[in-house]
């Protein structure tokens, strides 16, 4: 009697092929999410730690400079930038610090860094530590965008005003572009909050604004 040989199947069919190809795609789906979102949460720590180095830069320039803050205008890393030749200074990164990671200067519109210009905007008039009143909520630096307000496009817009005060030409808005629409900004005691659009008052309109935005108001 003859036996029929019997031939194992190997392989998969066109069905289990698509099924398969339908399984990674939907963990591809579930994951690319997550994934993104893990991204963009590295990105805002990077950034607030760029935010608390250059408040050890500022620590170093007043012990320098009699306690006085640096000034938004001109622009204010020329002042800090002499303090990256200090010896004490050898741990800060000296790599863009001034310029968010989310977007590292470029593009014509880069993610920098801004100085209150409310308080700190007038070089003639320097402002030392110890005259900010409440320095615990009064900002010092937060994520802005260079609005090229001069007509050059790759220059600086290195300070930040309120959203509505349009009339403020060197100044650009605080920048909203971390997760859930958060902006990163230095307070003036030194530490580092994000904060939404609607915790940032947009004009000075009423004490809680000129509050945020001015040094010298009392209670």
């Amino acid at each position: 009697m003859i036996k029929k040989q019997q031939h194992s199947k190997c392989g998969f069919t066109l069905v289990e092929l698509l099924v398969v190809i339908g399984i990674i795609a939907i963990l591809v789906a579930i994951l690319l999410p997550a994934l993104n979102k893990s991204r963009q949460a590295a990105v805002a720590v990077n950034c607030q730690s760029n935010l608390r180095q250059i408040y050890a830069l500022v620590v170093i320039y007043m012990g320098d400079n009699n306690q006085y803050l640096p000034t938004a205008v001109p622009y204010w890393p020329s002042s800090l930038n002499s303090v990256l030749n200090s010896s004490f200074a050898g741990t800060i990164q000296s790599v863009n610090y001034e310029c968010c990671p989310s977007d590292p200067r470029d593009s014509d519109f880069p993610a920098i860094y801004g100085e209150n210009v409310i308080s700190f905007g007038d070089s003639k008039h320097p402002v030392k530590i110890g005259q900010v009143l409440h320095s615990s909520r009064v900002l010092f630096f937060a994520d802005t965008t260079n609005a090229a307000v001069t007509g050059r496009v790759n220059d600086i817009c290195s300070n930040v005003r309120p959203a509505n005060l349009t009339g403020i030409i060197y100044g650009s808005p605080p920048t909203f572009r971390h997760n859930n629409n958060v902006c990163n900004m230095l307070f003036c005691d030194g530490h580092v909050d994000g904060l939404t659009t609607l915790q940032v008052p947009k004009d000075l309109s009423t004490v809680l604004g000129v509050r945020f935005w001015d040094y010298w108001i009392n209670p």
